[in-house]
């Protein structure tokens, strides 16, 4: 009987001391701020990535931000990508497509410990289109289906909440 008591125990204690849920899994954001205008930028002319600055101004600006966690087993792990671009606050819905998406400062971003050497095969513009739809003040539905530089296809489609 003993031992039937110890077992028990012993599961409660395993099921209690296992979280899979440990903080440092992937994590992914979709949100919107209003009153503010995003810059692109290059900080470093020996990349092609490109920046997305936010600042206090007059549009609407999308953030997209996945953040792969961390592996805490390896000294240089993480990954992070952001997707931003910016609306005029008074549409109600938009599509832009190619070139348009220049006209929204289309920007993608990946960040991790690596290094993005400069490639000029890379360093082009988006392609592909971004459209949205506003649900209400607190959220638009947003599909974005638009190749970055070349090589990173990305396609999302989700729920933006207001920041």
């Amino acid at each position: 009987m003993k031992n039937y008591y110890f077992i028990a125990i012993f599961s409660l204690f395993l099921v209690a001391c296992n979280n899979d849920d440990d903080g440092y899994g992937p994590t992914y954001d979709y949100i919107f701020t209003e009153n503010s205008e995003l810059t692109v930028v290059s900080y470093d002319t020996e990349t092609y990535i490109k920046y997305g600055e936010v600042q206090p101004g007059e549009k609407l600006v999308f953030k997209y931000r996945y953040d792969a966690g961390e592996d805490l087993a390896t000294y240089d792990a993480g990954f992070t990508e952001w997707i931003r671009f910016e609306i005029d606050p008074e549409l109600e819905r938009f599509s832009y497509t190619d070139d348009e998406l220049l006209t929204i400062d289309a920007v993608y971003t990946k960040s991790c410990f690596c290094y993005f050497e400069y490639d000029e095969a890379k360093d082009v513009d988006p392609v592909g289109t971004i459209s949205g739809e506003k649900l209400s003040d607190n959220s638009w539905k947003i599909k974005i289906d638009v190749t970055f530089y070349n090589e990173d296809h990305k396609v999302i489609d989700a729920k933006f909440k207001r920041d």
